[in-house]
């Protein structure tokens, strides 16, 4: 399902999603047909921050490590390769970009956990831009969210493939909860995630 500029809203949580498209799994079962294919060329963006620019991996081992050094304002600047970890933005309202672009900086999530997680009221300004997030998995505890997970708060989400992640509930891709949640999606690929019930691309509820 191609999507232009459409705006859902729930029960309070408001989502934006600019020329994103979605392939949208429904359980464990399924197999998608259609594969979602990388831009070739990529186009990074100037840098505009205030703050500091923390430089992954120069400066930082890890992305994560990176994000707890950094304050409101920074931005983390991550170059190619395959990072094995789990990313939490801590409430932080920084940027984390590529500097490659998704095909080339991949954050795989080694099905241990969500890949990304946003859930300490980050706002707008607290950027993900130009990453692939895959083989996240969101088991118990909170079994929502394998690739990424927004809770009461409100990212910007940028060019971002999120493929291959998969929740024990509802949510593989990405799953939005809370009323307070209105994040921003523009340009990026869902496609061949998986839940066990429903929502296997994308699921939004109030809570």
């Amino acid at each position: 399902m191609a999507m232009k500029h459409r705006m859902l809203v729930r029960s309070g949580l408001v989502l934006s999603l600019f020329g994103c498209f979605l392939l949208l799994g429904v359980s464990f079962g399924t197999t998608l047909g259609t594969t979602a294919v990388a831009e070739e060329t990529y186009q990074s963006y100037p840098l505009h921050t205030a703050g500091s620019i923390l430089r992954v991996p120069e400066d930082f081992r890890h992305i994560q490590l990176a994000i707890e050094s950094a304050v409101d304002g920074d931005a983390v600047l991550v170059g190619p390769g395959t990072y094995r970890e789990n990313v939490d933005f801590l409430g932080r309202n920084i940027i984390v970009t590529s500097a490659a672009g998704p095909a080339l900086t991949i954050i795989d999530g080694g099905f241990s956990s969500h890949v990304v997680v946003f859930r300490n009221g980050e706002t707008q300004a607290a950027t993900l831009d130009g990453f692939t997030l895959t083989n996240g998995l969101a088991m118990d505890p909170y079994p929502y969210g394998g690739g990424v997970l927004i809770e009461n708060s409100s990212p910007s989400l940028r060019r971002l493939q999120i493929s291959n992640n998969g929740a024990f509930i509802t949510g593989g891709g990405v799953y939005i909860t809370g009323e307070r949640s209105q994040p921003i999606l523009e340009d990026c690929t869902i496609a061949h995630n998986m839940a066990m019930y429903n929502g296997g691309g994308l699921a939004a509820a109030r809570q």
